[in-house]
């Protein structure tokens, strides 16, 4: 089970969407670092449009910025090693002419290259920049036929070794500003005055950042050691300013300076303003449903556009899709209708479903409210459930509710949620996975996405017909040179998935048999591997140079996806991520773990006291049904919806060069979902006894029979508040 904090990862923006929640206010600004405050607008909400410039293949923004009177989206497609630009103009896009950048991209043999760069900067002026595959950087200003390589003899750090590339850009009327990333985490910042094709400038801070903002003479980087944002003399490179600003700004997608000289950041939250002086965070878009970004996107471009319109740039679903937002006055202050929104996490896919209602039904505002926010701190889940429980009970229910952390069981029994025939057709879902969430017959919830622990073997000599028990894989385990493992947790959350539906009966009781043989061979398989770690420490580096979090993949299944080891365990997430597993071995069979469970996500339900049920239904269809949605759903997990994910697969495939050592098409998905039992037992109580004196087991501080009691003993008075 994945108690682990969700992937940031991101959601759909779709099209007109209509953001609730910015309207007038009195709240005054206070002096205090990091205090909110809401910007005062006219009357009218924010309204988001599509404004995205028509291309014909995949770009990516490279910059959206403002040039003197210019507005710019520079775009640049790696795939088709292709440049394109546009300036906007009296509410539409002026494409530029690339005749002069792309004559150059041509001449280049892309094989002898690790990365190929393009940027825009006005006034016809292009840059382009190049990896060589022995590390050797170039950079070129492009105008007017002349190409004009720039010197970058002296500056160290744009040695062969550091295989440097650029991780963003920006340009001034007088500047282009290239923040350049190193192999060793490392980034180096130059400006070059784009008359002279000179460099004017070098910056070396002393805390990488790999996103930068510029003012027309002045870069800003921010220092999340410090917490400050710095400010940096683009002429000369030196340290102007440093000053304190708001947490948020450090961890913030995107951020820019606008005219006034105030520090504009883009988050999940919506977008933001804080100045260098008083440092108060002052809320310009706020609504939670409204949400810039999908999962696979780590580049997002934000620029104000104006005192009271915004305009971001990122990739939706691997194309370019650039919005506008800006007040509606003509829309009213307050909605006709609201419909409340709770869950026990944030969500990506949540917002996604939130942003498509908001754009069928701008006369409901849609409020989102997570149990796990920035008020719960130092609540306990117990506590925070027990709250709900208490709201539920008083009548006070939001109209949806997630289910996920809950006691499904005891919600169904106890009648407190309403019946969800009808909204999708039954033969149509996975009937074994919807048991779970029907009481006689009737279905009172709607699992959005499902993750499978499997086992994979790629050694002919270890069918998986022959690992069915505990037992087994814990004499797997014993084999290092078979199977890989580097935590507890890895172990932990895969069989605890699979098999904690036979230990918590209906969440109702404890089986302290099976309790025991769980904890016995989990350690016996954690101590062959010889295993110290709690939790993985393993990070990525995006393409961007941003740091990005492990993949919900498993360790044991990356080794085996990476070729290093031919048999793994661990939890899949969906069709589409495991595509990995079939890249390095021409055989490869997959079945589930012992217990045959799965872990369910995104349970969507109606309270029975719900103040607006058919609003809720109309939510609970969308998320289920609706086609960005839907595909949002498709990188965090398996679909409930029968061969959903196969279709996208397979489209996937069809238009990509053959990667995989065996064909991932041939393995019958439907045939392992259709073998999945009960789904993993939910509770975060239930989950959280057992995690915590699990890991005491593992690390020799209890005994076996003391981990057991002492689990029993935890769980009795939940078994007694739920059964």
């Amino acid at each position: 089970m994945n108690r682990k904090c969700f992937a940031f990862l991101s959601s759909i923006l779709c099209f007109a969407i209509t953001v609730t929640g910015c309207t007038p206010s009195d709240a005054s600004l206070s002096s205090d670092k990091g205090t909110t405050t809401q910007t005062q607008v006219a009357n009218g909400r924010y309204v988001q449009a599509d404004i995205t410039p028509s291309v014909e293949i995949d770009f990516s923004p490279t910059a959206l910025l403002t040039v003197g009177n210019e507005t710019i989206l520079s775009l640049y497609s790696k795939e088709d090693n292709a440049a394109a630009a546009f300036v906007r103009s009296d509410d539409s896009w002026l494409s530029i002419n690339t005749e002069d950048v792309q004559a150059f991209l041509d001449q280049l043999d892309s094989s002898q290259f690790d990365q190929i760069q393009a940027f825009y900067s006005g006034n016809n002026c292009w840059w382009a920049a190049t990896t060589a595959i022995d590390g050797n950087f170039s950079l070129y200003k492009i105008t007017e036929a002349e190409v004009h390589p720039i010197a970058l003899e002296n500056i160290s750090s744009l040695a062969p070794e550091c295989t440097p590339f650029i991780a963003d850009y920006s340009a001034t009327t007088e500047y282009a500003v290239f923040c350049i990333m190193s192999n060793n985490q490392d980034c180096v910042v130059i400006s070059v005055n784009k008359t002279s094709g000179t460099v004017q400038a070098v910056i070396e801070p002393s805390v990488a950042d790999f996103s930068i903002a510029v003012s027309e003479q002045t870069l800003y980087l921010r220092n999340q050691i410090s917490g400050t944002v710095d400010a940096y003399s683009l002429s000369s490179g030196e340290k102007v300013s440093s000053n304190t600003v708001v947490e948020d700004v450090q961890n913030a997608n995107a951020y820019t300076v606008n005219a006034a000289g105030n520090l504009l950041f883009l988050t999940m939250e919506g977008i933001f303003q804080t100045d260098f002086v008083s440092g108060v965070k002052q809320t310009m878009v706020d609504e939670k449903g409204f949400v810039y970004a999908v999962p696979q996107t780590n580049t997002y471009k934000l620029l104000a556009n104006g005192d009271d319109s915004y305009l971001v740039a990122c990739m939706q679903n691997e194309k370019l899709f650039v919005v506008l937002i800006a007040i509606d006055s003509t829309l009213p202050t307050q909605s006709e209708q609201v419909l409340t929104v709770w869950a026990l996490e944030d969500n990506d896919v949540i917002r996604s479903a939130a942003a498509v209602f908001s754009n069928q039904y701008p006369d409901c505002e849609i409020q989102l409210e997570f149990g796990r926010d920035s008020t719960s701190q130092g609540i306990s889940d117990e506590d925070i459930i027990r709250n709900l429980n208490t709201r539920l009970l008083a009548g006070e229910a939001p109209d949806i509710l997630f289910l996920d952390g809950l006691p499904i069981q005891s919600l169904m029994e106890k009648g407190v949620l309403s019946p969800l025939d009808n909204i999708l057709p039954e033969e149509d879902v996975y009937e074994n996975v919807m048991d779970a969430y029907s009481l006689n017959g009737t279905t009172y919830a709607y699992p959005c996405v499902f993750h499978i622990p499997i086992f994979v073997s790629a050694d002919t000599d270890v069918p998986v017909e022959s690992v069915t028990s505990l037992e087994d894989f814990a004499s797997l385990y014993q084999n290092q040179d078979l199977i890989f493992n580097t935590s507890y947790q890895d172990i932990f959350d895969s069989f605890y998935t699979a098999y904690s539906s036979s230990i918590f009966v209906d969440e109702k009781s404890l089986d302290e048999e099976k309790l025991r043989e769980f904890l016995l061979y989990t350690k016996e398989m954690i101590d062959g591997q010889q295993i110290t770690t709690q939790q993985n420490e393993y990070a990525l580096v995006s393409g961007d140079g941003q740091s990005t979090s492990q993949s919900e993949f498993a360790m044991s299944l990356i080794k085996v996806s990476e070729g290093q080891y031919p048999c793994g365990t661990g939890i899949v997430n969906s069709q589409t991520d495991a595509l990995k597993l079939f890249e390095s071995y021409s055989s490869v069979s997959i079945s589930l773990l012992p217990g045959s469970g799965f872990e369910a996500e995104q349970i969507v339900s109606i309270p029975v006291n719900a103040s607006n049920p058919e609003m809720a239904k109309a939510f609970i269809t969308i998320m289920l049904t609706d086609d960005c949605v839907q595909l949002n759903t498709l990188y965090p997990g398996f679909s409930v919806i029968k061969g959903k994910e196969k279709a996208y697969v397979e489209e996937r495939l069809s238009s990509q060069e053959p990667e995989y050592a065996s064909d991932p098409c041939l393995f019958d998905w439907d045939a392992l979902i259709g073998s999945l039992g009960a789904p993993s037992v939910d509770s975060v109580t239930i989950y959280t006894a057992v995690h915590d004196t699990a890991f005491s087991y593992y690390d020799g501080e209890i005994n076996l029979e003391t981990a057991v009691r002492t689990i029993t003993a935890d769980l009795q008075l939940y078994f007694a508040e739920y059964a």
